[in-house]
């Protein structure tokens, strides 16, 4: 299981230096972007993706206790409370919460974007 995240990171950091690289700099940027931020975005997608998968992996090899390593008191406090679904929910609350913060970083630039174009500055936006 260990392979396999290490595997996805490495897959996630390969994406991301490459699309990075092929990303056209300052000018393909429009009035209200944060440079930098669209890598951001896709980078938070990608991990939400590999949380998702890692809870289906989970979901159809479930481990039992006991278990051993770092996370062994977490994993066993899901199991605890949870039974076997424990392990997989983790995984798709931590990957819908990942989609949930795209989706309020992506609002908040556009209200930024939006605000620009109308001329106003509100920082609280």
């Amino acid at each position: 299981m260990g392979e396999l995240i290490g595997a996805s990171l490495l897959a996630v950091l390969a994406v991301y230096i490459v699309w990075d690289s092929l990303s056209t700099g300052r000018r393909g940027y429009r009035a209200g972007d944060v440079p930098g931020q669209a890598a951001a975005d896709l980078a938070l997608l990608v991990a939400a993706a590999v949380f998702a998968v890692m809870g289906a992996v989970v979901a159809v090899q479930p481990s039992h206790p006991p278990f051993i390593g770092r996370g062994a008191f977490l994993w066993s406090a899901l199991y605890g409370v949870l039974g076997i679904v424990g392990m997989p929910l983790a995984f798709w609350v931590l990957a819908l919460a990942l989609v949930g913060v795209w989706f309020a970083r992506r609002r908040q630039s556009q209200g930024r974007r939006d605000n620009l174009r109308k001329g106003t500055r509100n920082e609280n936006v």
